[in-house]
């Protein structure tokens, strides 16, 4: 379960646990944005000095997700994965990797124009899953 950490998480978290079954491992996975290796290449940035900002990133998200999960205030028992990279890229592999049953994502109200030019995740989870795809509202 993907979370972003905005304003309407909390709910989606709390609206999807009730399709789940009570035994079923539950992992809340956010996924941070960051430069890309690839780039420092050309921007003269040392690997050391990369590597150490992505972990500074790493452990702000993961206080995130403490923070989350006591908002949450569930008694059931969440697994916790940070990582960065591109959103959807990030979330399709981990899935297919670790042989993700069901991938439950929010729906956030955004612009159609912006989901047409930029796309959005849940776009490419329908479509590049191999795995169930569970989609809540805000509402």
């Amino acid at each position: 379960m993907p979370v972003d950490f905005s304003n309407v998480t909390i709910n989606q978290v709390k609206q999807s646990l009730k399709f789940i079954p009570e035994d079923a491992e539950v992992i809340l996975m956010g996924v941070c944005e960051s430069p890309n290796s690839d780039l420092n290449f050309y921007s003269n940035v040392e690997p050391a000095v990369l590597e150490a900002y992505r972990k500074t990133v790493k452990d702000k998200e993961q206080e995130k997700m403490d923070q989350l999960l006591q908002k949450v205030g569930s008694l059931r028992q969440f697994k916790t994965h940070i990582e960065i990279g591109v959103p959807h890229k990030a979330i399709l592999s981990y899935a297919k990797v670790n042989g993700v049953d069901l991938l439950v994502l929010g729906k956030h109200h955004r612009l159609r124009l912006e989901d047409y030019l930029i796309g959005s995740t849940i776009h490419y989870a329908i479509n590049e899953a191999e795995c169930d795809v569970l989609i809540t509202t805000s509402a």
